[in-house]
């Protein structure tokens, strides 16, 4: 759960990471962890700053303690089904973005995602159909209209 101040700390630590300094950033999430460790936001922007800054064990750590922490964190199973896909792991992928989908589709589709920076569930939903459509294939409403003769 995230705590009160966590939206400002957290905007404190995107501040220094977009400035550059992600280990400083990370050091920062360590230690308001240390003092609050069950702050899902926190956890999760850990896990986005240790991804990319290339430590991906501490990152799949920190969004499989996201989802503990919160079983309906959408986000957090978003970004754990990719990294789990870049490194290999394709069925546990395919699990992870099968509980995403089902947790976004029980949202209301205006409803923006925790930690999902605006977006919402139905434009989360949206792009995971984008992304199941096979290549050049049309889109939905194309393959629905009839051609004029």
């Amino acid at each position: 759960m995230p705590l009160p101040d966590s939206p400002s700390i957290a905007a404190a630590i995107r501040r220094v990471a977009d400035g550059g300094h992600v280990a400083r950033a990370m050091q920062m999430c360590r230690d308001h962890l240390a003092r609050h460790p069950v702050d899902v936001r926190i956890h999760f922007l850990f896990a986005v700053l240790a991804w990319g800054h290339g430590n991906l064990l501490q990152a799949e750590e920190s969004f499989r303690r996201v989802i503990y922490l919160c079983r309906d964190h959408v986000m957090a199973r978003c970004y754990l089904a990719r990294l789990l896909e870049d490194a290999g792991g394709h069925a546990q992928a395919a699990r992870i973005r099968a509980q995403m989908t089902e947790l976004a589709s029980r949202c209301p589709p205006d409803a923006p995602l925790p930690d999902g920076d605006g977006l919402t569930a139905g434009g989360l939903l949206r792009l995971v159909r984008q992304l199941d459509e096979p290549p050049g294939a049309l889109p939905v409403v194309a393959r629905t209209q009839r051609v004029p003769s």
